[in-house]
């Protein structure tokens, strides 16, 4: 399968989950929360459906200047703490129904168990999309817009 590079920009890696998030929940009104350097409360962006909450983090990384234990061991932190303060900021208002943590690091066992764990913790399913999901999701639904757009 193809395998898009990285993007290396924080505000653009934020724009394309927010929307593959309008694409696969079929929501265009999915927005970022907030600005960087900004308290976010564990968000980079959410939307509110049938009084349910789905949310995303993203976490862009440079995976050339790092061992993967080190962006594990990082990244393994800001999932424990970003997905906590996302319950924390929703858990006197609405239900949080999916917690998407996105990184432009690679899928990995450990940051998808450690995403399981956290689903039994806070009640929520948390998700890890680790570049290859992101990238075959992308491509996808490309291919699917090919189709529709060219009937083929």
């Amino acid at each position: 399968m193809f395998q898009l590079p990285p993007l290396e920009n924080h505000e653009g890696f934020e724009k394309l989950i927010r929307d593959i998030c309008r694409i696969i929940f079929n929501e265009q009104t999915f927005e970022l929360y907030g600005k960087r350097g900004e308290e976010q409360n564990g968000i980079d962006g959410y939307k509110l459906i049938n009084n349910e909450v789905i949310a995303f983090q993203c976490k862009e990384k440079d995976i050339t200047s790092k061992s993967d234990s080190d962006l594990i061991k990082k990244l393994t932190l800001e999932m424990k703490s970003e997905s906590g303060k996302a319950f924390n900021f929703f858990k006197n208002t609405h239900p949080v129904k999916k917690y998407i943590f996105a990184s432009t690091f690679k899928n990995t066992k450990h940051l998808q168990d450690l995403a399981a764990e956290l689903s039994n913790e806070l009640g929520f399913a948390v998700e890890y999309w680790g570049w290859q999901t992101i990238t075959r999701v992308t491509v996808l639904q490309l291919m699917k817009e090919k189709k529709k757009m060219f009937g083929i």
